[in-house]
């Protein structure tokens, strides 16, 4: 009896595992159908259709169709569970349907009822697998659906849950402006404060800032909040909300979370910088590279020395400062440990070109071929210029 109950399990594993596979194969399978026939295959199906709106010059539509839909995780869960289809809205059938559907921005997620034709639920914006794979998934709730989210609310319903997955959803599509209004809503119910684990995974996920009521609330019962969440998990967020300040007395009003030193001095050289103190700003950045190079702070730091060695594009200055963003990008190309991060490596090419021309270094062009140095995709199209 025991060794049929282990085959039947190992059989049953062995389906489940193979028809994930055939799920995933080949990323995302979109079908290549009209309008017409995508509708009455996907109510045979009984599945809605899912539609990627995008547009040949858009970026973002380009980043998620390379990184993200072929992801297995993604491809498995959105193969299986709807009809999907990738639309051009400026070319063919798209125009129209991206009329009908009011598409303005790209990329444009839109899960559809196919018998109704209504749309269930919509989201944009170049998601992470996650986050996209979160999207999907609220479609087929409906009381995740943007539909339902929007309407309620609209028509007065202030019930928390409600609120809270409303939260979720803005924050997936990136809108910022509505999740501060909606934890604003949220706080009028007393048992929803950052003692409530739900109402912290928002806060901690979706509300930036440090002009709010939960962000302050957080500050003055620091202690409470580190024994409740954890030191790290506190810290990480105050980090994240404290990167950047206009005046460094601000950071007085703040705990001594980890980071904090460095925030301070990385915030002083990018005033200094600023108000083109070139000299003492870059001197600060040397101390702080020999003081956090071999600390956890390193990677935060060759993220801000990335752009902080871009300075010399977009501001006019003195030849020896340019040579300073020479040494950053330098440092930067080879201390960044992801090699399939080609950006800094294109900086520090960039730079080194640019000072060689400036020394009277004569680099000739290619003979054949592109006459530019770009990161830009070369299958990624100009965005049309609209006419008036």
């Amino acid at each position: 009896m025991k060794e049929n109950k282990l085959k039947l399990a190992i059989a049953s594993i062995a389906l489940l595992l193979f028809t994930m596979n055939v799920y995933a194969k080949d990323g995302i399978m979109f079908n290549n159908k009209s309008w017409a026939e995508a509708k009455s295959e996907a109510i045979k199906s009984n599945k809605l259709i899912f539609i990627d709106f995008y547009t040949q010059w858009c970026g973002p539509c380009k980043n998620i169709a390379d990184k993200v839909f072929p992801t297995y995780s993604v491809a498995s869960f959105y193969n299986q569970n709807f009809y999907c289809l990738k639309i051009d809205a400026e070319n063919g059938e798209g125009i129209e349907l991206a009329k009908k559907y009011k598409i303005n921005l790209y990329p444009t997620f839109l899960f559809i009822d196919p018998s109704s034709e209504a749309i269930v639920h919509k989201s944009s914006g170049n998601q992470t697998a996650e986050t996209f794979i979160f999207t999907g998934k609220s479609a087929l709730k409906k009381e995740t659906t943007s539909v339902y989210l929007e309407t309620e609310y609209m028509n007065g319903n202030r019930d928390p849950q409600l609120l809270l997955n409303y939260i979720k959803y803005n924050g997936s599509c990136y809108n910022r402006d509505v999740i501060q209004k909606l934890f604003v809503e949220l706080s009028k119910h007393n048992d929803y404060s950052l003692d409530n684990s739900e109402v912290w995974d928002a806060f901690y996920k979706y509300l930036n800032g440090r002009d709010n009521h939960l962000f302050k609330s957080l500050i003055a019962s620091y202690d409470h909040f580190c024994k409740l969440y954890g030191k790290q998990v506190v810290d990480k967020k105050i980090y994240t909300e404290s990167q950047y300040v206009q005046d460094l007395n601000e950071y007085n009003q703040l705990p001594q979370f980890v980071g904090k030193d460095y925030l301070i001095e990385k915030n002083k050289a990018d005033i200094l910088l600023k108000n083109g103190n070139y000299s003492e700003s870059s001197q600060l950045v040397d101390n702080m590279i020999l003081k956090y190079d071999s600390t956890p702070l390193k990677e935060e730091m060759l993220v801000y020395l990335s752009f902080y060695a871009r300075t010399y594009k977009y501001k006019e200055c003195p030849k020896e400062f340019i040579l300073k963003c020479l040494e950053y990008s330098r440092y930067i190309a080879y201390n960044k440990y992801d090699r399939d991060d080609a950006n800094c490596h294109f900086e520090y090419a960039s730079i080194l070109e640019k000072v060689m021309i400036d020394n009277g270094i004569q680099i000739p062009l290619p003979k054949v071929g592109d006459q530019t140095y770009s990161m830009r995709p070369k299958d990624l199209k100009q965005k049309p210029i609209k006419k008036k």
